[in-house]
């Protein structure tokens, strides 16, 4: 069956098993060549590997097999962001966006492309409009807060990009999407927010909280450094200079 081999690819790519993942999904379009769904999860898996080109050709024959097969605009588009081809993912997320077969799901997860995308070209307020009707669509999503906190922090909203973190904080940990860990990334926001607030030791221990999630996380540590370095700096005694 290539329903049930596609479905256990998706649980394999749950699992973050995503060799295995790839060969379910290639068994599912061995026996059905027209499975659409079975293409998108491969684009998926392989873009979770960083075999861009092996995905953008999965999801191409998705998008060939059934034109509104929704996850693949999305796949696709999100390796173009990744690729700074701003303007293709923006147009592939709004062919995803009117696609008649979507869940909340789906819906939710071409919102945040197409913000990520209009963030990057500096539609900063275009993107927060979109990431607010993402928190609309899917209430209980973390990533469409973390994403949100982002462009409301590079507009200087620093008490509303703080309200963003805090709600992803409050949401269950999230590590599906290749970003990291969901929780991770908030905090390291909230240091972030923190720190132009000028709360720089509060900063600290948010981007401390990071890491202890995520020893892995590269910006976190950065973070970190230029923050302990900026209180030391604070802390240094001011030496008047002497006149006459």
């Amino acid at each position: 069956s290539a329903e049930a081999y596609d479905g256990l690819g998706n649980v394999l790519a749950e699992q973050r098993r995503m060799s295995e993942a790839i060969a379910a999904y290639r068994r599912a379009i061995q026996i059905d060549p027209k499975n659409a769904t079975a293409y998108s999860g491969l684009g998926n898996a392989l873009a979770q590997q960083k075999r861009s080109e092996e995905a953008i050709s999965a999801y191409r024959r998705a998008i060939q097999v059934n034109p509104e097969q929704m996850l693949a605009y999305t796949g696709l588009g999100n390796i173009f962001v990744e690729q700074r081809k701003y303007t293709d993912a923006i147009a592939l997320y709004e062919k995803a966006l009117k696609a008649p077969e979507k869940t909340e799901q789906t819906q939710t997860l071409a919102l945040i492309g197409l913000g990520r995308a209009l963030h990057a070209q500096g539609r900063r307020n275009d993107a927060i409009a979109v990431y607010e009707k993402a928190t609309q669509t899917t209430p209980d999503y973390a990533w469409t807060y973390i994403y949100y906190g982002h462009s409301l922090v590079a507009e200087s909203r620093f008490d509303e990009a703080n309200q963003q973190y805090q709600t992803a904080l409050k949401l269950p940990l999230d590590r599906k999407m290749k970003v990291g860990n969901s929780h991770a990334i908030a905090h390291n926001g909230l240091g972030l927010v923190l720190q132009r607030q000028g709360k720089v030791k509060d900063a600290i221990a948010q981007f401390e909280k990071a890491i202890e999630l995520d020893l892995s996380y590269e910006a976190a540590h950065n973070n970190l450094d230029r923050a302990k370095q900026l209180l030391a700096e604070q802390s240094k005694p001011r030496i008047l200079s002497k006149r006459g």
